[in-house]
């Protein structure tokens, strides 16, 4: 039971972080060749490497799978599941806050706007410490 209300929270989370990977990219792409291109383009060398010699850098692409791993699973594991929970709703609220910000730099449209398409979020990051507290061992 724990671990689906941990999946559940998970994925009442995905649009802040969704919208703070979109405002990021968005953000890095406005910056220009220079300081935002080159950024988005080292990143995707970083993994690319591991693509094109598995056996030197084939550890940066397992590591990616084993976070993600780690990410998805920590609610089933007994002892992480109150970290797994905590954890999540901070992550998710500072994406929510860097996309807050990042609306509030434009208008307040864009704030209300930002609110709408977090609503699930903040939901999620309830969810998340009424969680924890209910299944605190």
């Amino acid at each position: 039971m724990a671990y689906l209300a941990y999946l559940v929270c998970l994925v009442l989370m995905l649009p802040a972080f969704g919208l703070t990977l979109f405002v990021s990219a968005l953000l890095l792409f406005a910056a220009g060749p220079r300081d935002g291109w080159s950024v988005l383009i080292q990143v995707l060398a970083f993994f690319g490497a591991g693509i094109e010699d598995p056996l030197r850098y084939g550890w940066r692409i397992l590591a990616f799978f084993a976070v993600l791993g780690f990410v998805l699973g920590a609610g089933a594991i007994a002892p992480l599941r109150i970290p797994a929970f905590y954890g999540l709703a901070v992550v998710g609220a500072s994406c929510a806050l860097f996309c807050l910000y990042a609306a509030a730099q434009q208008d307040r449209y864009n704030v209300i706007n930002a609110l709408i398409v977090l609503s699930p979020s903040f939901v999620g990051m309830a969810a998340c410490l009424w969680c924890a507290a209910k299944f605190r061992v």
